[in-house]
């Protein structure tokens, strides 16, 4: 359902549900993938963000502050 959802749409959200998901069921390569496509809409400072969280909540704290800084360059 999320990947048809990613499909169809291709929005934000979409992409989001769906890589809360896979980091939720292990899917961590999955999920960072994702995570990285958030960093290319439009609010990608947002997406950065959440990137940072993944990086953060997987023990990657360098990836975290890496992601954070360039949203922060972003705005």
């Amino acid at each position: 359902i999320l990947d048809a959802e990613v499909s169809r749409t291709k929005a934000f959200r979409a992409y989001l549900l769906r890589a809360a998901f896979l980091a939720s069921v292990g899917d961590k390569a999955a999920a960072e993938k994702d995570y990285i496509h958030l960093t290319t809409f439009p609010n990608a400072q947002e997406g950065h963000q959440l990137l940072g969280k993944f990086y953060v909540e997987t023990d990657r704290l360098d990836d975290a502050i890496a992601a954070w800084e360039k949203g922060d360059r972003v705005m």
